[in-house]
């Protein structure tokens, strides 16, 4: 939901902080692969695991049985957006 502009602008300042590189497409000229430099993968995990510790705080305070409905509720709904997306 960017444009190609933005997307690019976005990637070079990754590049340039090395957290990624752009390596050339060989099936596909028009466009660059992105990969992920050790130092953009060791941010990554970084974040992920605040994310994670950040959604079990968060969890923590509601019941097994609330949790176990909220799992239960979320997997209907995830269900119905899937048959959704297959209809269209």
């Amino acid at each position: 939901m960017v444009t190609s502009g933005t997307m690019t602008h976005r990637l070079k300042r990754l590049e340039s902080r090395d957290f990624i590189h752009r390596v050339v497409n060989e099936q596909d000229a028009r466009s660059m692969l992105v990969q992920l430099t050790d130092k953009g993968l060791a941010l990554i995990n970084r974040a992920v695991e605040s994310h994670v510790e950040n959604e079990r705080q968060i969890l923590s305070a509601l019941s097994d049985q609330v949790l176990a409905d909220l799992n239960s509720n979320l997997s209907v709904f995830l269900q119905a957006l899937e048959a959704q997306k297959r209809d269209k």
